[in-house]
């Protein structure tokens, strides 16, 4: 790893998140500190570090970037963005270092909310950045194991939603709506869905899953099925119009039915939201066997 670099950067006015770079020359930067801390006032216009830190490093480079603030405003965010300018990763800026790896050509967008009102006239960003070596950059993928995330998902129509376990799987066709970040449905079938269809994990992981209706008559139940003997058990019953279910865990081959009916009848869409996360087989198991159980609450005295 190189030695690093201290760029303080000082701004009247916000950062304002808009895609335009900081048009900063390298000769625009005052070194102090024995040529390894840079200074500068940052222009009106523009948002953006570009990708080379104005000049002091190979924009090819992947590097460390340590981020702090003057402020600890939680609606002022740095933005790691990708060449294509897309949000690889977003951080909430505050006075204490915040770590994050940039890959080449990667830059970091800005988005402050501190002039308005005039709370902090005047801005520092602190930006602490090293250029990784391979071993560097080695040593940093092996610490930092991928990060599995939630799917979201959303059945949407104008008709109930009907429980008929006896059907054939129910396999609703899903696009993927890029602005929410959801996969939505508009398939009006019934019938026990998979539960292998909707997750798309490997067969060996299990699924931990939460539902919600909107628009519903409060009468919704989710009930899980099993694929081969269409043996079924009511998970949950009754449940409020846009109030989350419990999370209940699905096994790779289980299959689930969704029930509800429209409020007011032949009113608005009724929408069934669907929350997933895979589950390791060996938490799922240790889950089971470290639960304590739950005794019966002592009698009370006759009184």
């Amino acid at each position: 790893m190189s030695e690093p670099r201290l760029i303080k950067l000082s701004k009247v006015g916000d950062y304002d998140g808009s895609s335009t770079v900081l048009a900063i020359p390298r000769n625009d930067l005052v070194q102090i500190a024995g040529g390894r801390v840079y200074t500068a006032t940052a222009p009106a216009v523009g948002s953006v570090v570009p990708a080379d830190f104005f000049g002091i490093f190979s924009e090819e480079s992947p590097k460390l970037v340590g981020v702090a603030f003057s402020s600890e405003n939680p609606r002022s965010v740095a933005r790691v963005l990708d060449p294509s300018g897309r949000v690889r990763e977003e951080m909430n800026l505050s006075r204490e270092y915040q770590y994050v790896l940039m890959h080449a050509q990667d830059r970091l967008g800005l988005s402050t909310f501190e002039s308005s009102p005039a709370q902090v006239p005047t801005t520092e960003l602190f930006l602490e950045v090293n250029e990784l070596s391979e071993r560097d950059h080695m040593q940093w993928a092996l610490a930092h194991p991928p990060q599995y995330v939630h799917t979201r998902l959303r059945l949407q129509r104008r008709v109930a939603f009907g429980e008929n376990l006896t059907a054939p799987p129910f396999l609703p066709n899903f696009t993927w709506v890029a602005a929410d970040n959801f996969l939505l449905s508009t398939d009006p079938a019934d019938g026990p869905i998979p539960i292998g269809h909707l997750s798309q994990f490997p067969r060996r992981f299990g699924t931990l899953v939460s539902i919600r209706y909107s628009n519903s008559n409060n009468d919704g139940k989710v009930t899980t099925v099993d694929l081969a003997t269409r043996r079924y058990f009511d998970l949950q019953t009754g449940l409020e119009d846009g109030r989350w279910s419990r999370t209940f865990y699905l096994a790779h081959t289980d299959m689930l039915s969704l029930s509800a009916t429209v409020f007011p009848a032949g009113g608005p869409e009724i929408v069934c939201d669907i929350e997933l996360m895979r589950v390791e087989p060996g938490d799922r198991l240790r889950g089971r066997y470290t639960v304590p159980e739950v005794l019966p609450a002592p009698l009370g005295h006759n009184l």
